[in-house]
């Protein structure tokens, strides 16, 4: 009697013994399933390592930047010029969504939206002006930035050329530029960035440039005023279909009446050129 309960016992142990196994197989095979699936949405449809600047410069008006490790962004709502660039090889695509024109070009070739050089226009684009790493760090709406400047022997050299008439005092004396180490991005985004504002490209994304002239006066040329992190979808960074493909950036950043006005300051540019140059004779 006693013996035949033992054995039952045993039975409904062992039933509830391989239960417990069944369940725990059941909650394994649930998990790898789970993750399986989440790791079968491709990666490009919304990256988490996103950012959102809303920066300002004297050379590019006010700028949205979209950021991911693979990808950049900038807006120019006020004219509509969108610059888009992605991995692998960076092509930049330059679009404007009123005119619909559309500008392709090389990572390697591009250098900003103007061909004209506004160090000698305006005074504020110092792209030429070498800068070196200096010690310690800032901050920029809250993320760590390092800090580039102008050597000791740039800023003498620069003051000797003024002393001797041989630059105004618009020109730069000294300058300090914020390059963002928070930010784990490649290098390519920064590059671009550097060349759409002017500044020596440096290791990182640009978020202050400050200028100080011959003449002591000091200009913020670039200023961040705000950084998000988010997720990005990659569908931000696609191209719109149906825009019409032109030769020259130009076309793509100014409109109908600023390509006109930019056409004629261009001629007024060379006749003062020629004329320069049939007075003092050319640069040789």
């Amino acid at each position: 009697m006693f013996s035949h309960l033992n054995c039952l016992e045993r039975r409904k142990k062992s039933r509830l013994h391989v239960s417990w196994r069944s369940v725990l197989r059941i909650k394994r095979f649930l998990v790898v399933t789970a993750l399986a699936l989440f790791s079968a949405v491709p990666s490009s449809a919304s990256d988490p390592a996103g950012w959102v600047l809303v920066q300002k410069s004297k050379l590019c008006g006010s700028m949205k930047i979209y950021l991911t490790r693979d990808a950049i962004k900038a807006v120019d709502s006020k004219s509509g010029t969108v610059l888009t660039s992605k991995a692998p090889d960076w092509k930049v695509i330059v679009f404007n969504t009123s005119s619909k024109t559309l500008y392709t070009s090389p990572f390697e070739q591009f250098k900003g939206y103007d061909r004209i050089d506004r160090q000698m226009l305006m005074g504020y684009k110092f792209g030429g002006l070498p800068l070196e790493k200096k010690s310690g760090t800032d901050t920029v709406e809250g993320y760590k930035a390092n800090i580039y400047g102008t050597s000791e022997k740039t800023e003498k050299s620069y003051r000797a050329h003024y002393l001797h008439g041989e630059i105004s005092g618009g020109a730069a004396r000294r300058a300090r530029l914020l390059v963002s180490s928070d930010l784990p991005l490649p290098p390519q985004p920064g590059v671009l960035l550097s060349r759409l504002y002017g500044i020596a490209p440096t290791s990182g994304i640009p978020l202050q440039f400050e200028c100080e002239n011959q003449e002591g006066k000091k200009k913020l040329d670039l200023k961040t005023t705000a950084i998000k992190n988010m997720a990005i979808e990659a569908r931000q960074f696609d191209c719109p279909s149906g825009y019409r493909p032109v030769a020259n950036i130009e076309s793509v950043h100014i409109d109908a009446s600023g390509q006109n006005a930019m056409e004629e300051m261009l001629m007024g540019l060379d006749e003062h050129i020629d004329r320069h140059a049939t007075k003092y004779g050319k640069n040789k």
